[in-house]
């Protein structure tokens, strides 16, 4: 196998992401629908391409975006507030494709409302 600097990145990064959680590879296969035997490959560096879906569901099963699972630095205006942070994780849990758009519908309504008061 041909040794791959930017996978050995990724898997620190995953391994550190599942860390903070205190979650084993089985734990996170539950929350993200992807195989314990693959996340494992993906730890060791044994899996050297995982795709856009696999690194979707694992990055939404983290609670993270793909940029950060893959290791990559975040832009400042990232740094969210802790009730921000908290309305992030809430809304990446609703799966309704209709219901996320209601909410996202409300947000922009409630931001015009707020900047056409100032």
């Amino acid at each position: 196998m041909v040794y791959n600097e930017s996978m050995k990145t990724f898997a620190e990064t995953l391994a550190a992401l599942m860390d903070v959680r205190h979650w084993s590879p089985s734990q996170l296969a539950r929350h993200s629908g992807i195989s314990r035997n693959y996340i494992n490959k993906l730890l060791r560096g044994a899996r050297v391409d995982p795709g856009l879906s696999v690194l979707a569901s694992l990055a939404q099963a983290l609670d993270v975006s793909i940029d950060e699972l893959a290791g990559r630095p975040t832009h400042p205006s990232n740094d969210l507030a802790g009730d921000e942070r908290a309305l992030l994780s809430w809304f990446r849990q609703i799966r309704d494709p209709l219901i996320r758009e209601f909410v996202l519908d409300v947000a922009h309504r409630s931001a015009e409302q707020a900047g056409s008061r100032s």
